[in-house]
C-alpha cells in the first residue's frame, strides 16, 4: 500500500490525504465523490482532529453512536449508552489505553460538523480498530470508509507503527 504523507504541525488535518492505491478503479473513484459530497454536505472541507489525549472525546463518541442506528435497540443497535456495563467497559479500555498513550482518536468533521469518530488500539507495534461511529444524516457519503482509509493514511504517515489491522470482515473491504 502506497501512503500519502501526512502534514506535519498543530491543528487538524484539512482536506487529509487519503491512501487508496490498494483499491480498485472504481472504489477509488467512488470515494473520492463520496469525500466531495461529504463536504460539500457539511458545507466546509474535511478535516482530520487527532483527539487521542481528550477524555471529552469518549462522550461525543456515545453520543454520536447512540443518535444512529445503533442507538435503535429495536433495529439490533447496540450503542454502549443502551448497556450500562458496556459503556463502563468502553470508558475503562479507553482511559487505559489513553493512559498509556496506546490510544489513537480521530475525528472526520467538516463545516463544524463531526462526520465520524473512530477509536484504534496499539499492541505491540501495530495498531487495531476499536470502535467507529459515524453521522447517520450523512450515511450516503460513507463516512465511515473514508474515515478508516483516513485512519490507515494517519497511522503510517505520523505514527512508527508497523501495521494497521482495521478489524473490520471481509464485507468493509474498502474501509
Amino acid at each position: 500500500v502506497a501512503v500519502l504523507p501526512v502534514p506535519e504541525g498543530p491543528g487538524p488535518l484539512v482536506d487529509p490525504p487519503l491512501a487508496w492505491d490498494h483499491m480498485r478503479t472504481d472504489e477509488r473513484r467512488n470515494m473520492r465523490r463520496d469525500a466531495r459530497g461529504l463536504a460539500r454536505a457539511a458545507d466546509g472541507p474535511l478535516e482530520l482532529h487527532d483527539r487521542s489525549a481528550d477524555p471529552d472525546v469518549d462522550d461525543e463518541f456515545l453520543d454520536l453512536q447512540v443518535a444512529g442506528w445503533k442507538g435503535d435497540a429495536a433495529r439490533g443497535g447496540a450503542a454502549l449508552r443502551l448497556d450500562p456495563v458496556a459503556e463502563r467497559w468502553f470508558r475503562a479500555v479507553t482511559a487505559g489505553f489513553r493512559r498509556d498513550k496506546d490510544l489513537l482518536v480521530l475525528r472526520l468533521a467538516a463545516g463544524g460538523q463531526t462526520l465520524w469518530i473512530g477509536y484504534a488500539l496499539r499492541s505491540g507495534s501495530g495498531y487495531f480498530g476499536f470502535l467507529d461511529a459515524y453521522a447517520q444524516a450523512q450515511a450516503r457519503y460513507s463516512p465511515g470508509s473514508i474515515g478508516r482509509v483516513a485512519t490507515m493514511t494517519y497511522v503510517f504517515g505520523r505514527t512508527d507503527a508497523a501495521s494497521f489491522d482495521p478489524a473490520f470482515d471481509a464485507r468493509y473491504a474498502v474501509g
